[in-house]
């Protein structure tokens, strides 16, 4: 479990809109090069294939710790303790 404090930066980050903008500006040039790219050019196709795929799993993994504290909650509220 993380500590308050780290929780609370994670909260902020996943919820940064400068952040959010630099990622889809990174998802949508990378998707481009992948689209554009040469189809007999696998190793391109690839490298923003992976590109993608790595900026959507930071994306994922920032957004389920900025939750955890909320589904903490929730498993507490339904194991019958208090919040």
């Amino acid at each position: 479990m993380l500590d308050r404090e780290t929780l609370q930066e994670a909260q902020r980050v996943a919820h940064s809109d400068a952040l959010n903008l630099v990622l889809e500006d990174l998802i949508k040039k990378y998707t481009g090069e992948w689209i554009n790219s040469d189809p007999k050019d696998a190793q391109v196709r690839e490298i923003a294939w992976h590109r993608v795929q790595a900026i959507q799993a930071l994306r994922d993994e920032l957004r389920s710790i900025a939750r955890s504290d909320d589904v903490a909650k929730w498993n507490r509220r339904l194991r019958g303790k208090t919040v």
